[in-house]
This record gives C-alpha cells, sequence and structure tokens, in this order.
C-alpha cells in the first residue's frame, strides 16, 4: 500500500481482474526481452532468483528460453502465475 508502483499502467489486474499487480518494481516485458536477447545463448536457461510479479518469466516463455523463478513471497507468486496464465491465455506465449 502506498508504493509508487501502483500509480504504473502495467500494475493492472489479472486474468479474471484478480491479483492486481502491487509489486513496487514492474518492468516492462519488453526491456526484459531485450536484456534476456543480449545476455542469453539460444534455448539457454533464464533463471530469476527474486521473480516478483513473473514479468522475466514471460519474456523468457515468449522468446523460447526455459526459464525457472524462484519468489519467497506468496503474494508475488500469485501475481505471476496470474499473469502467466493472462499471457497464456492471450496466445501471445509459445
Amino acid at each position: 500500500e502506498g508504493s509508487a508502483g501502483l500509480n504504473s499502467p502495467r500494475a493492472g489486474a489479472g486474468a479474471g481482474g484478480q491479483n492486481q499487480n502491487f509489486h513496487p518494481t514492474v518492468k516492462p516485458v519488453d526491456l526484459l526481452s531485450y536484456l534476456i536477447q543480449l545476455v542469453t545463448p539460444p534455448r539457454g536457461l533464464v533463471l530469476d532468483p527474486f521473480m516478483g510479479s513473473g514479468t522475466t518469466g514471460i519474456a523468457a516463455t515468449r522468446l523460447g528460453h526455459p526459464f525457472l523463478g524462484v519468489e519467497l513471497s506468496s503474494e508475488y507468486i500469485a501475481i505471476a502465475k496470474s499473469r502467466i496464465a493472462q499471457e497464456a491465455a492471450q496466445g501471445k506465449l509459445l
């Protein structure tokens, strides 16, 4: 509550209007896609030890990379799952 991240246009509701993304540092998928392409070999595993709301996982999966995300907060895991499910439902993931 009170986080500047809530004012981000990327902090919308997840699939079905649930799990609003209240993560304070939501990043654009395009930015993470660019960074992954910069440093990851083709089909290389993308590891995100602080997964947050799942942006890196979405970008990695869109690019055809396997992804492993680790997150301590069950609230952020719920957001990441919702965002990834929404992407899959829209056919944006491979």
